[in-house]
């Protein structure tokens, strides 16, 4: 069912004839469909207008509605001569309801869509204070609330947290937009608190205001964050047991797009995902510094990014961690908030960095990595198994730079736009926090974990011993990865790229013999991608033949709404080079939870496999030319998605090397040294396990001269016979017919 906004054909009745001659016939008109519904939820959203027009329009958002964009973050767009269905892009709404408009102009006619969106507050109350504090002699405090209602509907209650206090709040009232009331003398030795909510009678529409309250006697000791920092000098892990009141912060972190922070694997089957809503990240105005403050509760946080706050650590641990140098504050109840004042994102610098210039003082700030792409043209930003999602909580995706520096851009599973779109596939930047995280389903520490177990600890419930890199970029909101969405228009160009390609409207299997399709040609390439099985045999005595067999991965794009994936049915699969929406060809009556874990089925080629690892020598080979290029097209990168087992059976080849072939030579030299992680096994997943392809870069150094070659060589082989076992990441030999696969390969170089 379509509900038309606005319509109109544009046939004018004139009664004049000569006035109608003078005057261009056009057709132009735009609806929009009745499933995105009016008002748009608080969270970030994308709803699509339809477009009919004759010729060429424009688009553009009303002045002062900077909520809503088009592609790219644009203002404004320009349309063509055909028909078409116009994306159009709102952000969070962190406050009460709001409305604007999408103005559409093609010559004389003009269409105005009215597009209104709820506040996360609620429509009816928006509280500018929602956290206040008071010295133990009491008095008279107040708190802006605006709202819509009249004071006859509303209710206002108070809940005391040390209900042995009594009550201690009085006169309570609503006058002029504002909560007042008085606040008696504490004359305990306890600070106290107590919640205020305000709400409208009959409905679930409601804000709270949290009040504390200090005890007779006693002040808070004010501290910065500098201050805060030099209080492990001599130990690295300090408990507060005074009233320290942490002053100067601005929270630079939220969680309405499911990314503000990690969570946390508990085992290997069981996570908290509660950590991501109670962690705040704050810092100076100046941005110089940054702490990672981690509350009790989520619910208790009546704060908002880029908020001024106070907050009491009474009782709470202060942490320096070291390698990188960070400090994290861990137990604070929601209630030691002392203050809140609304700021805005232009009151704190946002650092802009190159990955080369990062230091750890630039660890929990707001920083933007400048000249950077993602370089897998490949799927969404999560392609792992959801079905395992509880094995994984979040996917480092790999970055680089237009330098050839590397490192991982963190997404978490429960993000709202992990699986919504293609990623960008140009250059730009991208705002996020820098952090230090790690990812034991990356990479596992296996030295650490003998001295665990050798302590008396199982390994199920252990995390962060698998280090990523120094640093980490966590962008908040989708918006802040500003890269271009088109390939053309970026640093990079493909010297050769496999990955899966189409045929009209339909995937078609993407390899042939040795050959496999790969970018730009899909007809005629130039390079390939084989499985090498030099001088193997079978059981019978006869010679391996090399072959290389499709194979599924979990590279299916969204949207992702609501936990889950939306029907396959209605194009919302892939796109191709262009950026065309592709129908989706995955069977859900094949695969039924296709829609939820994001998979492709092998029969449409989306990866490649091979089981003849057992065989010393067996090796994937890239043959490719760079005739075309020289050394002032460096550096050369080479890029790749790879995962062992399928979840069928593990023992794959855990240690790898990446190897080009030196003609001056004729000898296979190493490149650089990799690991390769199982797939969750069912039935026996493990905290090292990886249930999707593991995406990496690496950038050939100097001294590796591939440049202007008629033909070129690089290959991934196992650089030992080691591999995992059930309930071991090590101890293990490589399996027969066990699969390694990838999904993706390119080579890079600058333009």
């Amino acid at each position: 069912m379509k509900r038309y906004i606005i319509l109109l054909m544009c046939l004018m009745a004139l009664s004049c004839t000569d006035r109608l001659a003078e005057v261009e016939i056009v057709e132009f008109g735009a609806r929009v469909y009745e499933e995105y519904g009016m008002p748009l939820s608080y969270r970030p959203a994308e709803f699509r207008i339809e477009i009919v027009s004759d010729g060429e329009y424009q688009a553009v958002v009303a002045e002062g509605e900077e909520w809503m964009h088009f592609e790219g973050g644009q203002s404004s767009y320009t349309g063509t001569a055909a028909d078409e269905s116009l994306a159009v892009y709102v952000d969070a709404n962190r406050t009460i309801m709001r409305s604007g408009k999408i103005i559409l102009k093609r010559l004389h006619r003009e269409v105005e869509i009215e597009v209104s969106q709820i506040g996360i507050l609620s429509e009816d109350f928006y509280i500018a204070h929602q956290n206040l504090s008071i010295g133990a002699e009491g008095g008279f405090l107040s708190a802006k609330v605006l709202t819509m209602s009249s004071p006859d509907d509303i209710l206002i209650e108070t809940q005391y947290v040390e209900q042995e206090q009594g009550q201690w709040i009085t006169q309570t009232r609503m006058e002029n937009n504002y909560l007042k009331f008085n606040v008696a003398e504490n004359l305990s030795e306890n600070v106290r608190h107590a919640v205020i909510t305000v709400s409208k009678k009959g409905t679930s529409m409601s804000g709270k205001i949290q009040v504390s309250q200090a005890a007779v006697g006693t002040g808070y000791m004010e501290t910065s964050l500098s201050d805060l920092k030099a209080m492990t000098e001599t130990e690295s892990r300090v408990e507060i047991t005074g009233h320290v009141r942490l002053s100067g912060l601005i929270v630079i972190n939220d969680n309405l797009e499911g990314n503000g922070a990690e969570n946390r694997n508990i085992t290997s089957t069981l996570q908290d995902l509660t950590l991501a809503d109670r962690t705040l990240y704050v810092s100076d105005a100046e941005g110089s510094m940054g702490v990672k403050l981690e509350f009790t509760k989520g619910s208790e946080l009546l704060v908002r990014r880029f908020d001024h706050i106070d907050v009491d650590l009474y009782g709470a641990v202060l942490t320096k961690e070291s390698e990188p140098e960070r400090y994290v504050v861990t137990g604070i109840p929601g209630s030691a908030i002392l203050k809140n004042e609304i700021g805005s994102e232009s009151d704190v610098r946002v650092k802009t960095r190159k990955m080369s210039e990062l230091t750890d003082s630039d660890i929990y700030t707001l920083v933007e990595l400048t000249d950077c792409e993602i370089p897998i043209r490949k799927g969404p930003y999560i392609g792992i198994n959801l079905k395992h999602y509880c094995v994984m909580n979040k996917y480092p995706m790999v970055i680089r730079d237009v330098d050839g520096n590397d490192m991982h851009m963190v997404v978490n599973t429960t993000c709202s736009w992990h699986r919504d779109c293609v990623m960008p596939q140009g250059s730009g930047s991208i705002t996020g926090i820098l952090v230090h995280e790690h990812c034991d389903n990356f990479e596992w520490d296996q030295e650490k974990a003998e001295q665990i177990v050798a302590g008396g600890l199982g390994l199920d419930y252990v995390n962060d011993l698998g280090e990523i890199g120094r640093y980490q970029i966590r962008p908040v909101r989708k918006s802040d990865i500003k890269l271009d969405p088109d390939f053309s228009n970026g640093f990079s160009e493909l010297i050769c790229e496999f990955r899966y390609c189409y045929n009209g409207d339909k995937i078609i299997s993407n390899y042939s013999t040795e050959k496999i399709l790969y970018y730009p040609s899909t007809v005629a390439p130039s390079a390939s991608l084989r499985e090498v099985v030099p001088d193997a045999l079978d059981s019978k005595g006869n010679k391996v033949k090399a072959t290389i067999d499709t194979k599924r991965d979990w590279t299916m794009l969204g949207p992702y709404k609501d936990g889950k994936l939306t029907s396959v049915a209605g194009g919302n699969g892939v796109t191709d080079d262009n950026g065309t929406l592709a129908y989706w060809f995955v069977s859900a009556t094949k695969e039924k939870n296709a829609t939820t874990e994001g998979r492709i089925d092998k029969d449409y080629g989306s990866a490649w496999s091979c089981k003849n690892w057992i065989y010393e020598g067996t090796a994937w080979e890239v043959t490719f030319s760079t005739k075309n290029y020289t050394a002032a097209n460096a550096p050369m990168s080479v890029q790749f998605g790879i995962i062992n087992g399928y979840g069928e059976r593990i023992s794959g080849p855990t240690n790898w090397v990446m190897e080009y072939y030196d003609e001056s030579v004729q000898t296979w030299k190493a490149a650089d040294t990799f690991t390769v992680p199982d797939f969750s096994l069912n039935g026996n997943k493990q905290v090292w396990n990886c249930p999707g392809h593991k995406y990496m870069t690496f950038t050939l150094g100097p001294d590796i001269d591939l440049w202007g070659k008629n033909t070129a060589k690089i290959r991934l082989r196992p650089s030992d016979r080691s591999a995992g076992r059930p309930g071991s990441y090590v101890g293990g030999e490589i399996g027969e017919l066990v699969e390694n696969s990838l999904n993706y390969f390119a080579i890079r170089c600058n333009k």
